[in-house]
């Protein structure tokens, strides 16, 4: 009955990465500066009812955490249409990590893709504004594990 356990992580990542498909290619996705970001997803939400985080302002942190490779959090939010930052801090020394925006899981559209740090060092990202929708975010060094997450723009 070991067959359990990868059977449900079969089933969890199908639901996850159904959960984020979707999204609109668009050329400009791959420029960072460019200044119409592609939609966001409009397939089922991650989860239901309240989103699992809510923006507080323009200024977004996140930094690495314990055990290592991960971020501290799993959810960012950051307000619609409004340009903001995001201020990573690599706590892990000697390796490289950061965080990039993608319209969903399978990273196929960049939204942002943050310069690769070599800890201990932090780094500020500027980002353009984005419409509402759900995102997906992950260290492009550590995509899976810890390394990722839901990425909520609102308001």
């Amino acid at each position: 009955m070991k067959k359990t356990p990868w059977l449900l992580m079969l089933v969890t990542l199908g639901m996850v990465t159904a959960a984020c498909g979707g999204g609109t290619k668009s050329s400009a996705a791959t420029n960072p500066s460019a200044t119409t970001p592609p939609p966001a997803t409009t397939s089922a939400p991650l989860t239901t009812g309240a989103p699992p985080c809510t923006p507080s302002g323009t200024t977004l942190q996140i930094s690495t955490g314990l055990p290592s490779p991960s971020y501290d959090k799993d959810c960012l939010a950051a307000p619609a249409n409004t340009a903001f930052k995001i201020d990573f801090d690599n706590k892990d020394p000697a390796v490289e990590h950061n965080v990039s925006i993608y319209t969903n899981a399978g990273a196929s559209t960049v939204l942002l893709k943050g310069k690769i740090t070599t800890g201990p060092k932090k780094i500020t990202y500027d980002v353009k504004a984005l419409p509402a929708g759900t995102y997906y975010f992950r260290c492009d060094v550590h995509p899976f594990g810890g390394m990722s997450g839901t990425f909520v723009v609102s308001g």
